[in-house]
């Protein structure tokens, strides 16, 4: 059995919890990184279910100087 590495044959649900997974994770790299989110973008990222965004947003994350400057 192969895998192709996408999510183009995964069923909704499956990429549902995948971002969800994403948006965790970016919410807890944030925090480890010491940058307060508000619950204002909190809520956004925990619903977001763009696997695209979310991947944007987790690189960025590394680098960005405040959360704010993610979502602003």
């Amino acid at each position: 059995m192969s895998t192709t590495g996408t999510s183009k044959y995964k069923s909704e649900y499956a990429r549902g919890y995948e971002a969800h997974g994403k948006a965790e994770a970016l919410v807890m790299i944030l925090e480890a990184r010491g940058l307060m989110i508000s619950e204002g973008d909190r809520a956004p990222v925990l619903e977001c279910t763009d696997q695209d965004q979310l991947d944007i947003w987790i690189k960025q994350a590394a680098f960005v100087a405040a959360a704010d400057d993610l979502f602003g």
